[in-house]
């Protein structure tokens, strides 16, 4: 499954961004490969970031093996994707047991219908940055760096 494959993908980039500070950043990747009381190990350290598709965090949500009462960002890549993967049900169920003020990313390469099913979803005010790069390969690209500082609490990440 694709999703798997990212998560995995992911968490070992989120391991080489956090080297050099473990002792600071705690992460977790679950998936369904793994058992329950696993996951639960997992968590009972409270990570900071939690790397999982929605299906599995919607799981350990409702088992309450992932309390959100700590959570400050929901970051959802290839956004666009989720629903088509069926994860309707579940990103539901995670928006409406969302606490107030948690901050919702969601990336995507293409801004389809399914973006705005997503928002609705959500039911946040958003902010839509789209940027347009040149077709030429590798010429014109620009990079773009948002720097924040450090909020402790546990994160999600859902690659797709």
């Amino acid at each position: 499954m694709p999703t798997r494959e990212l998560a995995d993908q992911v968490f070992k980039v989120v391991e080489q961004f956090s080297a050099f500070c473990t002792r600071e950043i705690r992460i977790a990747k679950l998936t369904g490969q793994v058992s329950d009381p696993l996951h639960r190990t997992f968590l009972s350290d409270s990570p900071d970031i939690v790397v999982c598709t929605p299906a599995t965090a919607w799981h350990n949500i409702d088992s309450s093996a992932l309390p959100l009462d700590k959570v400050t960002h929901l970051i959802m890549d290839e956004a666009d994707l989720l629903l088509s993967y069926g994860y309707d049900d579940d990103l539901k169920s995670i928006a409406g047991s969302l606490p107030k003020g948690v901050q919702i990313l969601m990336m995507s390469a293409t801004l389809t219908a399914d973006m705005d099913v997503l928002q609705k979803i959500f039911g946040r005010e958003q902010t839509l940055l789209d940027f347009e790069e040149p077709e030429r390969e590798g010429e014109g690209i620009t990079q773009y760096v948002v720097k924040y500082g450090y909020i402790p609490g546990a994160s999600f990440y859902f690659p797709c």
